[in-house]
């Protein structure tokens, strides 16, 4: 019988204080618990948990989280530690599964891909209905085919966005330069997992999430 290969990974949860969206979000009280708690006890079944300090240069409001992994992933190598792949999760995604975490990773081992980013289907994003506004409120379009009028959203081909749940990323692709690669594939998740908090209607809508979840369950 065949043994299988035990595989060396990294999980990671990118942190900083300072948000202007939602002040103080990581550690806001979110249904009992710090909001930061739900992320690193999804994390925490998965890998086990502790605290890496990175330089504050990386947390100065509005900067790239991929810095961050990247330094933290060299900082580690450098360290004596050795690990295949890299996964990433945001703090703000407190809905996410175990199991997504395990799917993701399976997902890229199975395909051989560069990367595996969490993706929930949304059905009004297409970009021929996303529209900027001038300085003068006038609406330019970001994508021709609305001049005349709207397109019906059953019309429009199902478009994708990023959950922030989970990036799954091959340890060299990291080093290279990249959280994606050339060949990145999509893990998909429900969006009743898909909150991604920002502001406080997403704080209060996973609040509504997590009750509704824990009453089907009682």
């Amino acid at each position: 019988m065949s043994v299988p290969k035990r595989r060396e990974i990294l999980g990671l949860i990118p942190t900083r204080g300072g948000s202007k969206g939602l002040e103080g979000k990581n550690l806001r009280i979110l249904e009992g618990k710090p909001l930061i708690a739900y992320a690193i006890e999804s994390v925490a079944k998965e890998f086990g948990a502790e605290v890496f300090r990175h330089p504050a240069e990386f947390s100065n409001d509005g900067k790239p989280t991929f810095p961050v992994i990247q330094y933290v992933t060299r900082a580690l190598i450098n360290a004596g530690d050795l690990f295949e792949l890299v996964t990433t999760m945001r703090a703000t995604t407190p809905l996410r599964h175990a199991e997504d975490i395990s799917g993701a990773i399976q997902q890229l081992l199975d395909t051989n891909a560069d990367s595996v980013v969490s993706l929930v289907a949304d059905p009004t994003g297409h970009p021929m209905r996303l529209k900027q506004v001038g300085p003068d409120l006038r609406i330019i379009p970001i994508h021709l085919g609305e001049e005349d009028a709207p397109i019906v959203r059953q019309d429009l081909p199902l478009v994708y966005r990023r959950n922030g749940a989970v990036y799954v990323t091959r340890t060299p692709i990291i080093l290279g330069g990249s959280l994606f690669g050339r060949d990145s594939r999509g893990y998909i998740m429900p969006k009743e997992r898909s909150i991604n908090i920002n502001d406080e209607v997403d704080f209060i809508c996973a609040a509504a999430l997590l009750r509704a979840a824990r009453e089907r369950q009682s």
